[in-house]
């Protein structure tokens, strides 16, 4: 009688074992998160990790297979809190203007940047992380930024009108995460002794998403419009000496050919013009309120 009462006993508690492993992994991965922000990657070994969490030493191999790969999960738990790419995801769905698309995300980013998170471990890990090379936590690295770099690229594309692997695009890339990236790797306290009327609470985030999303439409839009020039300038440089060689057969003489390229910059001036117009119509801070 007393074994059946052990083995029913055993077998009813089994369920319960799965809450207190999961809540194990979880303090390991915050005590983690809060090491590594202080001592960096290579800086951190699973010993000091295990104390800090008040587990046993073997804990970080049992859980997590070793501290590469519990790196990764910290980063990958950090990246979530700061903004996560499910959580962009949801909020362009079912946008179709690439403008929409664009404050939709901003908005999701610089909301959680000047949230709760701007004074946790993850703001801090994420920001020594991104300044800090590290062969071991490379892959690490790319599993978490890929994703993230697709949508951008994808997005960017969209407003310019160009093509994803256009080299305009990475640089439009580059306009947009320079601001983001400054509110990782800066320091709040000096940045607000320095700029006192910006605002960086998290009531001010709104203004500031709204903000960034103006310019950096006036800023994609004319860099998308020197592309075109660029473009039209390239080919112009390739067909110009047939167009000349054509109409001087043609004509016998360069007047006609000089006419057709004279006309082709007339255009390219056009364009320039029209872009430059649309960009002054953005309604810059026009959000701030």
């Amino acid at each position: 009688m007393a074994l059946h009462a052990t083995r029913r006993t055993g077998s009813a508690r089994r369920p319960k074992t799965e809450e207190p492993r999961q809540g194990t992994r979880e303090h390991l991965l915050e005590a983690a998160g809060h090491v590594f922000a202080q001592k960096g990657f290579e800086g951190t070994t699973a010993k000091e990790i295990c104390e800090s969490a008040g587990t046993n030493t073997a804990a970080v191999n049992y859980y997590f297979g070793g501290i590469e790969a519990l790196y990764g999960a910290v980063m990958e738990e950090a990246r979530n809190r700061i903004f996560s790419v499910r959580e962009i995801g949801l909020a362009i769905a079912g946008k179709t203007a690439p403008e929409a698309k664009l404050e939709a995300a901003i908005n999701v980013v610089i909301r959680s940047l000047l949230g709760p998170v701007s004074s946790s471990w993850a703001l801090q890990l994420f920001g020594r992380d991104m300044v800090t090379v590290s062969p071991t936590a490379h892959a690490a690295k790319l599993k978490l930024m890929l994703p993230g770099a697709s949508i951008l690229r994808e997005l960017v594309g969209e407003l310019m009108g160009l093509p994803e692997d256009h080299p305009a695009v990475a640089r439009g890339c580059m306009t947009l995460m320079a601001p983001i990236c400054i509110l990782i790797l800066g320091d709040r306290r000096i940045m607000t002794r320095a700029l006192p009327s910006l605002g960086l609470a998290a009531a001010d985030a709104p203004a500031l998403a709204r903000h960034m999303v103006d310019y950096a439409l006036a800023g994609l839009q004319a860099a998308a419009g020197i592309a075109m020039i660029n473009s039209l300038a390239n080919l112009g440089g390739y067909f110009g000496s047939d167009i000349i060689g054509f109409f001087r057969t043609v004509n016998g003489g360069f007047r006609g050919g000089l006419l057709a390229i004279a006309a082709t910059l007339a255009v390219s001036g056009v364009v320039a013009l029209i872009v430059g117009r649309k960009a002054r119509f953005i309604p810059v801070g026009g959000g701030s309120g």
